[in-house]
This record gives structure tokens, sequence and C-alpha cells, in this order.
């Protein structure tokens, strides 16, 4: 009998504690904000601040007793805490209205109202995390759009700099030229902005993660490629950005594998034996006020592409050619031109779009054959806007639509072929 009327008291206080501890718990998260001893701003004793004072909560400098994990939850602005002891838990929070941008061994404190700071140059390529901007000139660095603490290196190579990418997005910053030819490899998932800064990379790229290739100075900077190879090529679902550079290469001087998506601004792209630009079936390019030149301006299986303002040259083969076993959708807009010998040429099922202005539109070019080919059934062109010329008849197996209201004429003269709408 005494057994069972201790069991009983057992299973009495358990029940009783398994009914409380929720409230225990809750008590005690409740209680935080009373184990909080000491609050200060800039290693000065302060109230604490509200959520529009624009300050961050410094992680490192802040502690809790009794091994309490926390962190700061900026939403509610409040502190985040796990592992309470049952004994009473004191905090020491810090906070500051600075960024710490460190740049090697020193440390800068940017007021977070500024997001910006600047210093002398003093290597040959800088790199930064967090997603800032860098800008150099005559010898200054500026750090741009700082958001976050920033840690800024120096490395002798862009190599070196490459290899240090981290989570974050990157910012890598050319300081001068850099002749040592060779590969740089961006990792799968990395974000990085290359800087070339007006100065030459001799070497190639390859990109399976989210690449930026810029020139922030006026001048264009140069990816010079001299060996047999491609200069840049592109992986996977990532996207890649050109703007304001040079691309010369030996061999095909871009090629997009797989669902590669590239956009190319103001840039020049020139390959000496073999296509300017290389696509896949399934790749996205889009290429404004640029200019593509190779043996091919623009071959392969296709993908889609666009193309706005830009000028697209095969010196020896297609302005553009789409090969067997591809597709492609193109939109050629604008005060666009292609040339070639072949100005056009679509074997697979490819529909093409010539579209613009009555001003402004699209000019295919053959220096030799036909502007247009299209050796499939159901390949279609809408011709919204344009001009053809050529030397010799397009050769039409599939259809060319012309824009609502109108025609497609044909005249020769001179033996140019003229093909457009009235």
């Amino acid at each position: 009998m005494k057994n069972i009327k201790i069991l009983f008291l057992v299973l009495g206080i358990s029940c009783l504690l398994l009914v409380l501890y929720p409230f225990l718990f809750y008590k005690k998260m409740e209680l935080y904000n009373e184990s909080v001893v000491a609050i200060y701003l800039n290693d000065e004793v302060s109230n604490m601040p509200s959520s529009d004072s624009h300050v961050l909560f410094d992680e490192e400098e802040s502690y809790c007793s009794n091994g309490t994990h926390m962190s700061w939850d900026y939403d509610n602005w409040k502190l985040k805490v796990s592992d309470l002891s049952l004994t009473k838990t004191k905090c020491v929070l810090h906070f500051r209205d600075y960024y710490k941008v460190k740049v090697d061994s020193e440390t800068i404190n940017v007021p977070i109202e500024n997001a910006s700071t600047t210093f002398m140059s003093k290597g040959n390529i800088l790199k930064c995390n967090n997603g800032v901007q860098l800008k150099e000139n005559e010898g200054t660095i500026t750090i741009e759009n700082i958001s976050k603490d920033t840690i800024c290196n120096y490395y002798d190579t862009s190599l070196d700099a490459i290899n240090h990418l981290d989570d974050t997005e990157n910012y890598i910053l050319f300081l001068k030229n850099e002749e040592e030819e060779n590969l740089l490899k961006i990792l799968e998932n990395k974000n990085v902005t290359i800087d070339l800064n007006g100065y030459t990379k001799y070497g190639y790229l390859q990109s399976y993660g989210n690449l930026s290739l810029v020139s922030s100075k006026k001048e264009k900077g140069t990816i010079q490629n001299t060996l047999n190879n491609h200069a840049i090529e592109t992986y996977g679902n990532f996207n890649t950005i050109l703007q304001n550079v040079s691309i010369n290469s030996k061999g095909s001087a871009i090629v997009l594998f797989d669902q590669s998506k590239m956009k190319i601004l103001n840039s020049a792209v020139y390959a000496t034996s073999s296509s300017g630009i290389y696509s896949s079936e399934h790749s996205n390019l889009e290429i404004l006020t640029s200019r593509i030149e190779g043996q091919y301006g623009i071959g392969g299986e296709g993908g889609e592409i666009l193309i706005d303002t830009s000028e697209i040259i095969g010196n020896n083969n297609c302005g553009i050619q789409v090969n067997q076993g591809g597709s492609a959708n193109i939109l050629i807009k604008n005060a666009s031109k292609v040339t070639g010998p072949i100005g056009i040429l679509m074997y697979p099922k490819t529909t093409l779009t010539l579209d613009g202005d009555s001003l402004n539109y699209p000019i295919i070019t053959a220096t030799n054959q036909r502007a247009l080919s299209l050796d499939n059934e159901e390949a279609i062109v809408y011709f919204n806007y344009g001009e053809l010329f050529g030397k010799a008849p397009n050769q039409v197996i599939g259809k060319i639509i012309p824009r609502d209201g109108t025609t497609l004429k044909t005249e020769t003269k001179d033996e140019i072929i003229h093909t457009y709408l009235e």
C-alpha cells in the first residue's frame, strides 16, 4: 500500500511538472530582458537603442553568462537566446553605429549612414566580400554600398583572389595588368564581380557560378586568350554579365553550356579561328550595344537569343548559324547588323523575329551568298521591320511572315538582292 502511494505521488508530481514546464520556460524567456545588466553604444553606457536608430548589434563584443548563446533579431528588434540554464543569466549587450571594414590588418570604422570609405591603394588585386563595390582613381580606392561588416584583402594575383572567394557576393578589383596566362575557375554557387578596371588579364575563365566581368573605368578591360581554347566558358544554370569589356581569343571567345544565361553590354568579342559566341540549345543570351566577331559571329545549337542595337560579324562563315539538332528563338531588333558570307543560316526548327521601327531596324547582309537561309520546314521568320541584302536568292524552306499590312518585296540591283517590306 505504501509503495502504491509513493507511486501515485511520483506520478502526480511528474504530471504537475509537465503541465507547469511550458509556463516556467515561457517565464524564463520573458525574463531575459531583466537579465541584461549593461548596454553599450560605441563602448559607452547607453539605453536600449530603438529599431530606427541605425545601429548594429555587435555579436563579437556582446556576451551572456552560463554559456548562453545569443544573437539579434533585427526584424523584431529583440535579443534571441538559446541554451538558457536554470541559473539566472546575465547579459551585456554592445551596439555600434558603424560598420567594420577590415583591409588586411587595418580596420576602418565606417558610419552606417555613409556606407562608403576611401584609402590609398597598395597592391595588385583587391578582393572584398559582402556585396560591396570597389572603384579606383589615381591610386585611391573607394568602397561603396557597404551594408555589413566587410573583409578586404590584397593578393598578388587574381588566381589567389579567386581561390579565396567566400559564400557572400565578392568583388575583385584589378590594379594592374596581369600577363601570366592561366585559368580562373569560379566554383559552383559562388558569386563574384571581376572588375578589370581598364586593365588586361591574359588567360581564360570557366564559371560554374554567378559572374560579372566588368570594367568600372571608361576604358574597356580586356581578357586576352592566346591559347587554343575558349576565353570564357559558362556552365550550369547561372548568370554571367559582361559589361564594358573586350574578349579576344584564339579559339571560340565565349561558349555557353547547359542552361547558362549571359548578358553582354557595351562590349566587344573577337575570335580569330572560331565562333565569337557558341551557344547551347538551352542557353539564354542577350547582346546589347555590343560587337561580336569571329569566323562565325554566333554559332551553335541556338537557345534564346536577343540582339539589340548590336553588330554580329562572321568573317569566313555565317553571321549567325543554328546547327542541326538544336533549336532557337532569336529576336534581332532596332539598329542591329548581322553580316557574313551567309547572313543567317537556320538548319533546325527555329523562330527568328526581325523588329524595330521605321527608323531603327535590323539589316542582314550576305557578302557572298544568301542573306537568309531557312533549311527546315518548321523554321519561321517574323519580318516586322528590317532589310536583307545578299548575293544569292534567299533560301526559304520554312516561312517568312511579313508584318500585318505589308508585303515582302525583292529587287536586284548591281548584283545585290534586296528584300524589304512595302
